[in-house]
This record gives C-alpha cells, sequence and structure tokens, in this order.
C-alpha cells in the first residue's frame, strides 16, 4: 500500500528529471515539491502506524497539507507551460515580423534593381545602334581592302554584339526575376535550330553533329535558341582550340512520358571544371576563368528557362571533359 502512495511522486520526479528543456531553477522547485509530499506521506503512515498519544489528528493534517502542496506544484507546471506558451508565441511573432520585413526589403530591392538594368538598357541601346551604323557607314567610306582596317571593324562590331548580348541577358533575367516570360509553344525541328546555331559559332573547335533529321519538340522557339546558344557558346569559349564541341540529340522513352535529352560536351583544361554546387548560380564563374569575357548569367539563366519548360538540365564532368545534360518534354 505504502509503495502504491508514493508511486505517483516518484515517478514525476523521475519525469522531471529525464525532461529536456526545462529551466534549472523550476526543475529544482518542483523536485522540491515532490519530495515534500513524499516526506509529508511518510510522515502521515508513520502517525498512523505509530500513534502518539494525544496526537491524534496528526496524520489528517499531514494529509490536508499533502492536499495541500500537490496542487501547488500542479499549479507551477501549468504556471510553467503558459510562460513557454507565451514565450513560443512572441518568438513566433518575431519571426514572422523579421520574414516580413525581409520580404518587403528584397521586393524593394528586386524592384529597385530591376528599374534600374531596365534603365541602363535602354540608355545603352541607342548608343549602341548610333555605333554600329556609324561602323557600318565607316565600313563603306574607307578602303577596306587593307586587312587590318577590315580586323579593326569586325573587332568594334564584335564588341558592339558582346554588349548587345549582356543587356540581353541582363533584361532576361530581370523578366525570370519577375515570372513575367509567357511561354510560345510550337513545333520546333532540333537539328535545324542547332544547325543554324553550330553555323553561327565563332571558335577553331571541330564540331561532331549527331542530331537525326526528323527529331521535334514542342516547345518555346525562343527560350529553346537561348538555352542552347548559350550552352554551344560556353562550350567553345572554354574548350581548348583543336578539340570537339561534341552535340548530340535523341528522344527518351520509357516509363515516364516522352522527352528530349540534347546533351553539349566539350573539353576544358586541368583545374577549369566549374563547382558543381554553384555552376547554375547567378554571377558564378571559376576563379581561373576570370579573363575570359562573359557575364557569369548564361548556365543561371539555362536552367530557369528550362524549368519554365518543364524540364531539367545537368552538369557532369568526367576526366577533362564537361557535359550539360537538357531535358525537356516532347
Amino acid at each position: 500500500m505504502l509503495i502504491g502512495i508514493l508511486i505517483a511522486p516518484v515517478a514525476q520526479i523521475i519525469a522531471i528529471t529525464k525532461t529536456p528543456h526545462i529551466e534549472k531553477s523550476f526543475q529544482i522547485v518542483l523536485i522540491a515539491g515532490f519530495c515534500i509530499s513524499i516526506v509529508l506521506i511518510l510522515l502521515a503512515v508513520i502517525a498512523v502506524l505509530f500513534p502518539l498519544q494525544g496526537y491524534t489528528q496528526t496524520p489528517v493534517y499531514l494529509a490536508r497539507i499533502t492536499d495541500f502542496v500537490s496542487p501547488l506544484v500542479m499549479l507551477s507546471i501549468i504556471v510553467y507551460q503558459n510562460r513557454l506558451v507565451r514565450k513560443e508565441l512572441v518568438e513566433v511573432k518575431s519571426a514572422l515580423t523579421e520574414t516580413r520585413l525581409r520580404s518587403e526589403f528584397e521586393t524593394k530591392l528586386l524592384k529597385e534593381r530591376t528599374t534600374l538594368i531596365d534603365m541602363l538598357a535602354h540608355e545603352l541601346k541607342n548608343p549602341l545602334a548610333s555605333i554600329s551604323l556609324a561602323v557600318d557607314t565607316l565600313g563603306q567610306s574607307i578602303n577596306t581592302s587593307n586587312p587590318n582596317d577590315r580586323q579593326r571593324l569586325r573587332n568594334i562590331n564584335q564588341s558592339i554584339l558582346n554588349m548587345d548580348a549582356i543587356i540581353e541577358r541582363c533584361s532576361l533575367m530581370n523578366l525570370i526575376d519577375q515570372k513575367t516570360f509567357p511561354l510560345r509553344l510550337e513545333e520546333v525541328n532540333i537539328k535545324g535550330m542547332l544547325s543554324a546555331l553550330i553555323e553561327n559559332r565563332q571558335g577553331k573547335q571541330a564540331v561532331d553533329f549527331n542530331v537525326d533529321d526528323h527529331l521535334s519538340i514542342r516547345s518555346d522557339p525562343q527560350f529553346l535558341q537561348i538555352i542552347l546558344s548559350n550552352l554551344i557558346e560556353n562550350g567553345l569559349k572554354y574548350s581548348p582550340a583543336k578539340t570537339t564541341l561534341k552535340v548530340m540529340a535523341e528522344e527518351l522513352t520509357g516509363n515516364t512520358e516522352p522527352r528530349i535529352c540534347i546533351s553539349i560536351t566539350n573539353t576544358i583544361h586541368p583545374g577549369l571544371a566549374p563547382d558543381p554546387k554553384s555552376v547554375f548560380e547567378r554571377f558564378y564563374r571559376h576563379p581561373l576563368a576570370q579573363e575570359t569575357r562573359g557575364s557569369g548569367l548564361g548556365l543561371f539563366i539555362c536552367k530557369e528557362l528550362c524549368t519554365a519548360l518543364n524540364g531539367t538540365i545537368e552538369y557532369r564532368y568526367i576526366a577533362n571533359e564537361i557535359t550539360f545534360l537538357v531535358k525537356l518534354p516532347k
């Protein structure tokens, strides 16, 4: 019987000692309260078993004191739980406020950046168009039989095209951030698009081109062209001269819906492999590739556009060769 009476407070003491995240001071108070209950119960039992003459009401008094101590301990637990709940509510409210402020700040920052890029793009396009027109006029008015003069004009035109490409990428990045680019799905011949991009390539690398004549995909032709153009440009830009750029495309069939897989593989110099964790991040460039012109936006745009087309893009590096795999719904 004595064990049955004592088992509840003893079990509660054990539970308190095993419960994490309870403040040490409060834990001591709870244990002390239950210890007092145990002592009072033991005294009451002793008083019943060994009654003292003239103190017949002692067990009753001890029992009443025990009945008073136990509710106090329970009340302490309730107060502590309420305090914890209030503390958690304050923390949650603070976190929500911080999240809201951060969201508002990021929205404001995005809007300011978008406005700045749009303004710069507008202000730069007109001067570039004027320079391009002036170069064309200059080419017609001077003696272009001199190879040095022709090369200078080509260099100027190429620089204009490079600046135009950077402006277009920044503008496209704005559209990606705002999620405002609409899709216009059409039937696209893969070989026709890749052939046009490869014919317009710059670089001395050979191209191993393996695509079926009739392979087609229903996709947005503009976005698909941007993806493939960026990947081909990257492959030519970062591969050594006299190497081969491998371009392949095939239809994947199986348990899932039909998909088109386009792979572009190029050789790179040892030590120039991109970081797999960062290769698709905005503005990422390999530390040793800083001398090569580029904005660091090409692969980021490729990934975002692949996602918009319900597709994926993967990066692989094996034995000084990097491969980008684009998989899109057919």
